[in-house]
């Protein structure tokens, strides 16, 4: 212990003689370990540590595949969770949710639109996750006829109902029906689902589906399904014994399932829940991983100039006895001092990343609110910086143990030729790695760009949108009528407004982040061949004026108008990849399309007549999507709507004029989620801004350092070329030839780490293939520009040590040495 403090003494008076050399170490290895403690921080929080809720590991999400029908969907029918209850012995008990807004309009407070959850009784108790005050909704009260009951959120509990500790039992108003308060959940309590099954983290309450699952359509899926296995089974036994209860249920009910090709899957829901996220995380802990690796290379190098300088003390020092040990004990005590300090700075860099996500809102990032630099992150970065600490501290005590030093005080040094070499391969590979970065920088940076400038088919510039879901108790599906002539008059009434070009409602607003109904539709051919059950198109019910308030391009026909209701013949308009699979190369316009409805509370197949063909209309800018059936709200009318409307007056200008008309045509109706259509769009492409921005900001670091590292090299090297150089200078050599004598040193290696860079970014661009959008992983501009960007900045770092030498005087160099 004495010798360490001895150590760590004669450490501290070398810092103190050099304190920007220091420093110039500190923050470089701060920067790398700082990255890789953020990452892994975020990685720790969304990818490794299990969902909140007991035992999480035993929860799974079931989805149905419908190869025929074009993909995986995270929702179930009624009667599918009633087959699973009976025969998914793996799985110890089975919850279902299906989340839309809803309206509070009691007295407490002004009228409410929350977001709130149709459950199968004892959902919540499959998450394991007991209520606060009272209790979870009962099998009995989720059964036709049965009296209405609601759990609350702790935020509704605390915002309208001041926290009350006797809300249980009290009797609540919501969508103008009496609800009696059976529970309120914990305060941390949030759901969490995949982003595609559209059930909000911040659901507000719950309420029993109310039964007759048996008597619901097969092929209406609006459930995601969650259950809980068995404590002795794993994921593979499930899933072994869910594909063969999907073989049977096909079977059993084959007119139902009738070339669709049903099977179900089953995943750990953590897993269902990160998905997405993903990729993106573990590409950016790849990309901090490098840096971290540029950083010790480039402390490593600074050692080695330092240990060069400190030829002659260490000779010294063996000469009056210290061992080989001792002396790599020394140095390795320092690299590890230093290794610790920059970790604590590096700590700090990371804390304040994490901040900086907020700023960059990085879109669908599960838990980010949870994310902070905890235990597990603090032993990250101190392992981090033992590794670190040691790796460097050895390779410099190497070079400066007896054997490597020069044979006397005025001696050659025996391995500076070895760090000279050491010295240029740390260069190469820092160069290599800031090149396989920047390359992915690029391309990630065009990716962004081509998403951000796709052609939607519609228009999101002008446009505000609200949301409203009108109250069930006043709006019944048994009277369609009703809902149909509210929504004629508020979209009559808004477009009235002074300073109002268009407006109309829809069903689904594009770029919302929610995953669309998708169902079955059929067509009639020339050869009276009906399919069914073998296409699905995205349905949304829209009023007039909805597609005109995007811009979405006519193409064929007309669009709807307020005389397609349900006194006149049901008609439909599709988007041009419906008509180009279904009549190839004829007018769709006459041409009859089967497809489903919704009246009076059921969805019915309904012949209709197509009137209308527009331009496809995108969901996301990265996804093209299935094509798209759009129904007239008249003749099937929905009670939750989004409203959009195109106007150049300020959206709060916007939103008092329309909230009054609401309120004009019904009092107690709430509306919520008043934006602009711009900034759906921006979330969207929100997490590929993210992951742009974050792997830029590391590859610039990465292109400083490499930079620092080759203007160090190459300064050192003409330093000890002092002498060479005023001999050459002396005999005739002009500046410009010593400038590009030190440039083609320079050169040498960058022109060597291009090479290994270029091998390196073809493996690494694979990886980002499923991130790209709108440019190839080999994209030829970016593996030009980015090895000429890197280039150049070598050329600067270069060209000052290659000045300073050219412009030194003969006489003066000679005199150095």
């Amino acid at each position: 212990m004495e010798n360490l403090l001895q150590d760590a003494r004669y450490a501290l008076r070398g810092w103190l003689r050099r304190p920007g050399f220091t420093a110039l170490i500190i923050v470089t290895l701060a920067l790398g370990i700082g990255a890789n403690s953020a990452v892994f921080s975020v990685i720790d929080g969304v990818l490794l540590r299990p969902l909140p809720y007991p035992d999480p590991q035993q929860l799974v999400l079931i989805r149905t595949e419908l190869p025929e029908q074009g993909g995986l969907f995270p929702k179930s029918s009624g009667p599918e969770i009633l087959d699973l209850k009976e025969r998914a012995g793996s799985l110890e008990t089975i919850g279902a949710i299906w989340a839309r807004p809803a309206a509070l309009t009691d007295d407490e407070s002004e009228p409410e639109e929350i977001e709130m959850g149709f459950v199968t009784a004892g959902f919540l108790s499959v998450l394991g996750v007991e209520p606060l005050l009272g209790r979870d909704i009962s099998p009995e009260e989720d059964v036709l006829g049965a009296p209405q009951v609601i759990v609350l959120s702790h935020g509704l509990w605390q915002r309208r109902y001041g926290g009350q500790t006797d809300v249980v039992g009290k009797t609540i108003e919501m969508d103008g029906i009496s609800h009696t308060v059976v529970g309120v959940m914990p305060e941390r309590f949030a759901m969490w689902m995949p982003p595609d099954s559209g059930v909000p983290k911040s659901l507000q309450a719950w309420v029993p589906w109310g039964g007759g699952y048996e008597e619901m359509s097969r092929s209406f899926r609006v459930f995601t399904v969650v259950g809980r296995l068995r404590p002795e089974l794993d994921v593979e036994k499930a899933r072994s014994e869910l594909s063969d209860i999907a073989v049977r249920i096909a079977a059993d009910f084959s007119a139902d399932y009738e070339r669709s090709g049903f099977r179900l899957h089953l995943e750990p829901l953590h897993d269902d829940v990160t998905a997405p996220v993903r990729p993106a995380l573990l590409v950016l802990w790849a990309t901090v991983g490098f840096v971290l690796l540029i950083a010790c290379a480039n402390v490593t190098n600074l050692l080695l100039v330092r240990a060069t300088g400190m030829e002659r003390e260490m000779v010294l020092r063996t000469a009056l006895g210290a061992s080989r040990r001792r002396v790599m004990r020394q140095v390795v005590t320092e690299s590890m001092l230093l290794a610790a300090l920059g970790g604590a700075l590096g700590l700090v860099l990371a804390r304040w990343g994490i901040v900086a996500l907020e700023w960059l809102r990085p879109g669908e990032l599960p838990r980010l609110e949870e994310v902070d630099v905890g235990v597990r992150a603090v032993l990250f970065a101190t392992v981090a910086v033992t590794l670190a600490g040691a790796v460097i501290g050895l390779l410099a005590a190497f070079h400066l143990s007896p054997g490597q030093l020069p044979t006397g005080l005025k001696g050659r040094s025996i391995g500076e030729g070895a760090r000279h070499r050491l010295r240029g391969m740390l260069v190469v590979g820092e160069v290599a790695l800031a090149l396989v970065l920047l390359v992915g920088a690029g391309l990630l940076f065009k990716t962004f760009v081509s998403l951000s400038s796709a052609e939607l088919g519609y228009r999101t510039e002008g446009v505000t949108t609200l949301k409203l879901s009108l109250i069930d108790s006043a709006y019944s599906y048994r009277d369609p009528a009703k809902i149909a002539g509210f929504y004629r008059s508020l979209v009559e009434r808004v477009s009235e407004r002074s300073g109002v070009t268009a407006v109309g409602a829809s069903t689904q607003l594009p770029l919302d982040g929610f995953s669309n109904r998708t169902a079955p539709y059929a067509y009639e051919t020339e050869d009276d061949i009906i399919e069914w059950d073998t296409v699905t198109a995205d349905y949304r019910t829209v009023t007039p004026g909805f597609l005109e308030a995007l811009g979405v391009p006519l193409l064929e026909g007309r669009l709807f108008d307020w005389t397609d209701d349900m006194d006149h013949p049901n008609v439909v308009v599709v988007d041009e990849k419906l008509a180009a699979l279904a009549w190839p190369l004829q007018p769709a316009v006459g041409k009859r399309l089967q497809v489903l409805t919704f009246l009076h509370g059921e969805f019915r197949p309904t012949w209709s007549e197509v009137i209308g063909v527009v331009g496809h209309v995108r969901n996301h800018p990265g996804i093209d999507g299935p094509e798209q059936v759009f129904l007239p709200q008249s003749q099937s009318p929905q009670r939750t709507m989004t409203l959009a409307v195109r106007s150049g007056l300020p959206v709060e200008t916007l939103s008092t004029a329309i909230r009054a008309e609401v309120a004009r045509l019904e009092p107690t109706q709430p509306i919520h989620a008043i934006q602009p259509m711009e900034e759906y769009r921006a979330g969207a492409v929100a997490e590929n801004r993210f992951t742009m921005l974050a792997l830029g900001a590391f590859s610039s670091v990465a292109l400083v350092l490499a930079s620092l590292g080759l203007y160090g090299t190459i300064a050192f090297t003409v330093g000890r070329r002092t002498r060479e150089i005023g001999i050459r200078l002396a005999l005739g050599a002009t500046p410009r030839d010593i400038l590009r004598d030190v440039l083609a040193q320079g050169l040498r290696l960058v022109g060597a780490g291009l090479v290994l860079g270029m091998a390196l970014a073809l493996t690494f661009t694979r990886v980002l293939e499923g991130l790209l959008f709108g440019v190839s992983s080999r994209d030829p501009l970016t593996f030009v520009a980015m090895p000429l960007l890197l280039v150049a900045v070598a050329l600067a770092a270069c060209y000052l040590p290659g000045r300073r030498a050219a412009s030194s005087h003969p006489a003066m160099a000679l005199r150095e040495e």
